[in-house]
């Protein structure tokens, strides 16, 4: 399969690693292009931009912190139905760092 990652953290290196070693091949970008090029040297992944992953893909992880959704499905066209008919897998906690809460704007949720 072809996987694109939006996101560069600790879960899109957690879960690409296995996706990588289990044969599909996966794109990897973020809104910091180095760390994503870093990342995917690292785990013999190709890197791109969001838009670039998103096209890319058959099924798209976006993994973010929530903060970085709006930005990051912006970047990659979803407006321009990038992500339309593909599957896409959100791996996404809207929890605040620091104390490790959860954020709940307007007492809603992230979803």
């Amino acid at each position: 399969m072809k996987i694109g990652i939006l996101g560069a953290g600790r879960m899109t290196e957690a879960l690409s690693g296995h996706w990588v070693r289990a044969g599909h091949q996966i794109m990897i970008a973020g809104r910091s292009p180095e760390k994503a090029a870093r990342l995917a040297r690292e785990l013999g992944a190709r890197s791109g931009t969001l838009a670039e992953a998103a096209a890319f893909a058959e099924i798209v992880l976006l993994a973010v912190r929530h903060e970085g959704v709006d930005s990051t499905l912006a970047g990659a066209g979803a407006a321009n139905e990038t992500l339309a008919n593909k599957v896409l897998i959100d791996c996404n906690n809207a929890v605040e760092i620091k104390r490790f809460t959860l954020v709940r704007p307007d007492e809603g949720s992230l979803a």
